[in-house]
């Protein structure tokens, strides 16, 4: 239980850090700049948003959309005291965006087409 716990701030960590983004890039801002705005904007951000988030981001750069077992983490997460709640909810937010992305692409090729 405690490598869980190690393991969920290792993730968070370097989640909020922006290690695991492309930082958006602005001309009128300096990298330096841009990565600090973005951190804070981060550490601002619900789990849930930053799961909603990183789902547009994978749909917008063209990454491989993945799939969260949230019913098998919410479990795992009421097994363990409520330990994963951060888990969880940031899957929550990823789910809702890759159903609402799905949405959005079907009425974009109904127009097309």
């Amino acid at each position: 239980m405690n490598d869980f716990k190690k393991i969920h701030d290792f993730l968070k960590d370097n989640y909020e850090n922006g290690n695991f983004h492309e930082p958006d890039y602005h001309y009128e801002y300096s990298y330096q700049d841009q990565k600090k705005y973005y951190r804070n904007d981060v550490r601002n951000m619900s789990d849930f948003e930053l799961g909603y988030q990183q789902a547009q981001s994978d749909y917008r750069y063209g990454y491989q959309i993945k799939y969260y077992p949230v019913s098998l983490i919410k479990i795992i997460n009421e097994i363990l005291d409520n330990q994963l709640t951060e888990i969880v909810d940031f899957m929550i937010g990823y789910n809702q965006a890759k159903k609402r992305l799905k949405i959005k692409k079907q009425i974009m090729i109904v127009f097309y087409n």
